[in-house]
Formats: C-alpha cells, sequence, structure tokens
C-alpha cells in the first residue's frame, strides 16, 4: 500500500509540472562524451551505475523515471542492427515481462527497439534507437513511467530527434586514488585533486576540482555546507551571494555576482519526492544557475555554479528551523569562449560514476541503521557498465598491460609515464611530438 501511494504521489505531481510553465529547452554540448542534445534547461547529466550517461531532471538524487523521462546514452560494441537485437535479448533476461518490439526505423542503418516493462514499482515504458554516426555505434534511449511519458512526451521527442555525435577532445581517465571511490574522464593534460568528505550528515561526498594547465578553464565540485537549526536556512539564490561569494572572493579578489536563474521545477520535483519517500513533511529545497564574474592574470572570467540548498523537514517548534546542506559544483573558464568551456567543464562533470564497490560500502554503514541493502542493484551495475563499454582496455605498447581508455575520435596514445590517451586524428601530430605512443592496432 505504501509504494502504491508514492508512486501516486509521483504521478500526481509529474503531471503538474508537466502542466505548469514550459521549461525554456537548451542545447547541450557535451565534448568529453561526445555528443549534443536538446533538453530542458533543468534537466541534469549524470553517469548511471552502469556506466551510461543518464538525463533526466531528476538524475542527479537518484529516482530516476520517478518525475521526469530520463534519457541514457551509451557507446555501443556493434552495429544498429546486432546491437538492437542484442539489448531486446538483455532486456527479456531480465525477466520482467518485457516484449521488445525491434525494427529498422528507415532513417538510414537506424534501428528502434520499443517496449513497456514491469518495474518493481509499476509499468516502464522505453524507446531506444541504435545508430551510427562518426564511424561509432551507439544507443540512445527513453524511459518513463506511461503518465510520466506522456506528460514529457515532447521532450523525449526533441532530445531524441536533436541527438548528434561531436568530435571529442583528447582525454585521458582517471581513477580517485584514495579509496577508488570513483572514476571520470578528463581532458589529457588537465590536473586533478580532490577528498572524500564526511559528516554527521553527510556518509560520503566526493569533493574535487580539475583545471587545464593554466588554470583559466576547470570545472568542480565543492565541499558540501552543513547546517544545524542555529543557522537559518538560507534559499539558494541567497546563498549564491551570502555564502559562496565570499568564498570565491578569497581565490579570485574582485569577484562579482553577475546573476541569479531559479529553477523551481527542480526544487518542487525534489520536495515532493522527499514527502513521497518519507523524509519529511515540510521540505524546503532551491536550486539556481549563478554566475559569476572577475578577472585572473587579466583575463576575464566567467563561472557558473548549480547550487541547491535543502532541508528535509522544517520544525514547527522551532518556526521552521532545522538542519539543512548546501551543495554545488560548477565550471570556469575565459568570458571569450565561456560557452566552450562550459560545455567541456559539465562533460567532465557528468562523467563521475561512483564505483559500485564504494557505494556497497557506504550503503551499508548508512543501512545498518536503515536495515536495507542494495547488492542486487550493484551487481546489475556492474554487469551494465561491463556491457555498455564506455571505456575499452587496451594493452600498452611497452607493457603489455591492458589499460582503460575512453571510447571516442581518434585512436588510443600512450604517454611518457603510460598514462593512456584518446587523441582525435587532427591532434595526432601534437602527441608525436610529445613523444607518445600509438597502441597497436
Amino acid at each position: 500500500m505504501r509504494t502504491l501511494f508514492v508512486v501516486s504521489l509521483l504521478a500526481i505531481l509529474a503531471a503538474s509540472l508537466a502542466a505548469g510553465q514550459p521549461v525554456p529547452r537548451v542545447t547541450r554540448e557535451n565534448p568529453v562524451a561526445g555528443f549534443s542534445v536538446t533538453i530542458p534547461e533543468d534537466w541534469v547529466m549524470t553517469t548511471g551505475p552502469g556506466g551510461n550517461l543518464e538525463i533526466a531532471l531528476d538524475a542527479a538524487s537518484g529516482a530516476s523515471l520517478a518525475l521526469s523521462p530520463a534519457l541514457w546514452f551509451f557507446n555501443a560494441p556493434q552495429p544498429p542492427a546486432q546491437e538492437a537485437k542484442a539489448l531486446a535479448r538483455a532486456l527479456e533476461l531480465l525477466g520482467n515481462g518485457a516484449k521488445p518490439i525491434v525494427a529498422a526505423t528507415g532513417n538510414g542503418d537506424e534501428w528502434e527497439l520499443q517496449m513497456t516493462s514491469d518495474g518493481a514499482r509499476g509499468p516502464v515504458r522505453e524507446r531506444w534507437l541504435c545508430r551510427t554516426e562518426r564511424g561509432r555505434s551507439f544507443v540512445v534511449g527513453a524511459m518513463a513511467r506511461p503518465e510520466v511519458y506522456e506528460a514529457g512526451v515532447e521532450d523525449v521527442k526533441a532530445a531524441l530527434a536533436s541527438f548528434r555525435l561531436i568530435p571529442t577532445v583528447s582525454l585521458t581517465f582517471l581513477r580517485e586514488p584514495t579509496e577508488n571511490a570513483y572514476r571520470m574522464t578528463l581532458p589529457s593534460g588537465w590536473r586533478w585533486e580532490g577528498q572524500i568528505f564526511r559528516s554527521e550528515l553527510v556518509p560520503g561526498y566526493f569533493v574535487w576540482q580539475v583545471a587545464a594547465p593554466d588554470g583559466l578553464t576547470g570545472a568542480f565540485t565543492a565541499q558540501p555546507g552543513t547546517f544545524n537549526i542555529t543557522v537559518p536556512y538560507c534559499p539558494a539564490g541567497q546563498a549564491a551571494e551570502t555564502i559562496i561569494l565570499p568564498y570565491l572572493e578569497q581565490k579570485v579578489p574582485g569577484l562579482r555576482l553577475a546573476g541569479v536563474h531559479e529553477l523551481p521545477r527542480s526544487a518542487q520535483a525534489y520536495m515532493a519526492a522527499i514527502r513521497a519517500l518519507g523524509l519529511g513533511s515540510q521540505p524546503r529545497v532551491d536550486r539556481v544557475f549563478a554566475d559569476y564574474s572577475g578577472t585572473v592574470g587579466g583575463t576575464p572570467i566567467r563561472m557558473r555554479l548549480d547550487v541547491v540548498t535543502w532541508m528535509l523537514d522544517q520544525s514547527p517548534l522551532l518556526g521552521g528551523l532545522g538542519n539543512w546542506i548546501l551543495v554545488a559544483n560548477g565550471v570556469w573558464g575565459p568570458e571569450a569562449n565561456f560557452a566552450q568551456a562550459y560545455a567541456l567543464g559539465q562533460g567532465v562533470i557528468a562523467s563521475v560514476k561512483t564505483d559500485p564497490r564504494w557505494r556497497a560500502n557506504q550503503f551499508r554503514t548508512v543501512n545498518d541503521v536503515l536495515n536495507y541493502r542494495n547488492q542486487v542493484m550493484d551487481r546489475i551495475g556492474m554487469d551494465w557498465d561491463a556491457w555498455i563499454r564506455d571505456h575499452e582496455p587496451v594493452p600498452d605498447p611497452n607493457t603489455g598491460e591492458r589499460k582503460e581508455v575512453p571510447i571516442g575520435d581518434g585512436d588510443p596514445w600512450f604517454d611518457k609515464d603510460g598514462k593512456p590517451h584518446r587523441v582525435p586524428p587532427d591532434q595526432e601530430q601534437a602527441a608525436k611530438d610529445k613523444g607518445w605512443n600509438r597502441a597497436p592496432r
């Protein structure tokens, strides 16, 4: 009964969100994963447990399919016809009542798979397109509960029709070195630094920063701010000025807040999910894009942060006070070409994938209190990661050791330290000049 209530509440919310003011669509380029897509401005890109890249309103919360359709993208090891049939077999083997319909679309060498399956919380409608572009086979799909799918069908149509592969930059693959907690893909030559933050309210949170060699372009996930009931709740837009700006000014003197763009649909979605899951009856959530401008070494720069503040419950006995959290990630780059810097930084942010074993350990720690286990999903995630192959193992030409290289344009190359990179054809001469070696074909 509880599950049915939660599903019904989320379905009602999804319909109400769709019936509100339309959310503007934007074209997002991801030169790390190598694609371009037109989506609502408040949708988020994240890497799912299987290595797929997921795009949805609620993707960052892990509650995908609950409030909006979710797009999935992953590279495919086979041509479209074979990949569509293999995907259909894999989905049938899940044993969830799926009866996939597979057919060519007539749009070049494109194949389509459609079905409705019986998920743990009700039926799920799915549509998958298998394509080949720029010599790469890939799959892009859309899925949601039927009523949510219908409410967002125009966004799904626009996204699938606009999805295109674009060139990738030269890339390298990084694993978090202290606990093997996550992996990420970043442009070759960029520097990484990071830590894992833990507090009473946050069992584990990845704090990191990556930057180009000149320091003028980069991306980061900031340490979360955790506040107890002695600190009044601060909406995200206000926090962008009163909490975040003073901290950023320590790093970039003279930085100023150029503007705040509120994302109310995200806030409504997260508050409804908190209520539906029984985590709080009077939650508060705010999400904004905050833009900052300043100068570094004589170069005008711009910074855009995705800022969220949230409180699970407001205490009526304490005048609405309660413990609350502020989280933010962002990108900075030269003002003159910020659009390219933003696309690159967002691609890096979206590439972060939590290691299933680390996540399982974190869940076990939390679930000792909650009496809950998620081992089956972890296992499914590892199987999907191996099947999707968003990275491929390549033997080092010097040592023979097999190392993971991001899939993208160009061939795998190894630098002098034995680190693998994906180098597009127009950047091969630069790789040769640096003494890199191409992997054997």
